[in-house]
């Protein structure tokens, strides 16, 4: 993947500033830089800069919390990849952050960032500076005695919503109880004549975990074919808290 600046970098406003439109030809018109005494001429927009690749050293789920001062609101090109060649990444999938939009983490090692300031007023857009930071730590929530047969589809899928916002869920573990039924077989009081009833021995098959909700089955593995069944289990979901692009185009995570 090839990235282009379109800018430079001033020293004295210690600034990124965009270029312009207009290129030096020479004294074909007659002109030497001694005739200068500004170069103020219509700015480049929008202005883009990419950062170098963060390289987080393994892949893993993570939220870029990406903050820029610049000139204006700022677009946010998100660019994440497993691999890296020649300084560039490879074949790397990348999201748009945009102003006040709800954003997604994603799972890679290497990152990289690519800031559009488009003009606002007369003033040359510019870039002050550019912090970027890797977030992985996780949130999650717990949910006992979970009947999945309340949210079962006529097909036995089960999709089960969290109350929070999970920017990616990454884990979901499933504490299943003992379906089990004890009784008392008639005319017996010896403890030896105590028997089970009906069992089932669910096992959860986990199928999607991305759009805020997992989906599952849940089949008996004692049955032939194993069948589909339901289960009453304690549910904990982990993810990464939601990521949001504020309204200067900055990308932040939403505790």
């Amino acid at each position: 993947m090839s990235l282009t600046k379109n800018g430079y970098y001033d020293k004295r406003q210690n600034r990124y500033l965009a270029d312009s439109v207009e290129t030096w030809d020479g004294d074909s018109a007659g002109q030497t830089w001694a005739d200068f005494a500004t170069w103020d001429q219509t700015p480049l927009s929008p202005l883009k800069f990419y950062t170098g690749i963060v390289d987080t050293g393994a892949s893993n789920y993570y939220n870029p919390v990406v903050k820029v001062d610049a000139s204006g609101p700022v677009n946010i090109t998100v660019y994440y990849s497993d691999t890296v060649s020649g300084g560039a990444l490879v074949a790397p999938s990348s999201f748009v952050g945009g102003q006040s939009t709800t954003l997604s983490g994603a799972k890679a090692r290497y990152w990289q960032f690519q800031v559009d300031v488009t003009q606002q007023t007369t003033e040359t857009p510019y870039i002050q500076s550019i912090t970027s930071t890797m977030k992985s730590t996780p949130i999650e929530e717990v949910f006992t005695n979970v009947n999945t047969a309340v949210y079962e589809d006529s097909a036995g899928l089960v999709t089960f919503t969290p109350n929070r916002n999970f920017s990616t869920i990454t884990n979901a573990f499933f504490t299943l109880q003992d379906t089990a039924t004890l009784y008392m077989e008639d005319g017996y009081v010896d403890t030896n004549y105590v028997l089970e009833g009906d069992k089932t021995y669910p096992v959860v098959y986990l199928q999607s975990k991305s759009g805020g909700s997992i989906t599952f089955e849940v089949r008996d593995i004692d049955t032939y074919g194993k069948t589909l069944t339901s289960c009453v289990c304690d549910i904990k979901i982990q993810g990464l808290p939601t990521l949001v692009s504020d309204a200067d185009g900055n990308i932040v995570e939403e505790l």
